[in-house]
C-alpha cells in the first residue's frame, strides 16, 4: 500500500491550477447599477444625451354628464434633462516572461482584471450618484436637473 498523496507528484499545470484557486481575486456583488435602465447613444453622437420627461397631469373626478360636453383642458408640461456622458477607462502593461513548462494565462487573468475594474468603476459611480442625489426625481430637484 502507497503512503498518502502529495501535490508534488501532480504534473505542473495542475499544480498551478490548484494554486489559482487558492489566490482568486474577491467579487464583490455589484448591487448599484443592478436598478439602472441602460440607455446607449448612437456613435458620433456627441457627449450630451437629452431625454424629455413630461408631467403628471391633474385628477379629472368631475363626472361628465349630459349637460357637459367637453372636460376642462389641461397644459401639458415637460422637463428636458441633459446628461454629459464622461468616460473613464485604465489600461495595462503587461512585463511578464512565460515559462514554457506551465500554462500561464496572464493575458486572460489581465482581461478577466480589467473586466472586474470595469464593473466595479461602473458600480462606484453609480453608488456616487445616489449618494450625490442628482437623479431623475421629483419637483424638488428641478434646479439640480437644469445644471
Amino acid at each position: 500500500m502507497s503512503g498518502p498523496t502529495t501535490t508534488s507528484i501532480l504534473p505542473p499545470a495542475v499544480q498551478q491550477q490548484l494554486s489559482m484557486k487558492l489566490l482568486a481575486r474577491p467579487m464583490p456583488d455589484l448591487i448599484h447599477t443592478t436598478m439602472g435602465y441602460p440607455i446607449t447613444m448612437d456613435q458620433q453622437a456627441g457627449d450630451i444625451l437629452r431625454r424629455r420627461r413630461y408631467q403628471n397631469l391633474l385628477t379629472a373626478p368631475v363626472p361628465l354628464g349630459n349637460g357637459i360636453v367637453d372636460p376642462p383642458a389641461q397644459q401639458l408640461t415637460a422637463l428636458d434633462i441633459d446628461a454629459r456622458i464622461d468616460w473613464y477607462g485604465t489600461y495595462l502593461i503587461l512585463q511578464e516572461q512565460v515559462m514554457l513548462i506551465n500554462e500561464d494565462p496572464v493575458l486572460n487573468s489581465a482581461v478577466s482584471t480589467l473586466g472586474q475594474s470595469l464593473r466595479e468603476t461602473e458600480d462606484q459611480l453609480a453608488r456616487s450618484m445616489m449618494e450625490g442625489g442628482k437623479m431623475c426625481a421629483p419637483e424638488e430637484n428641478k434646479e439640480l436637473l437644469a445644471a
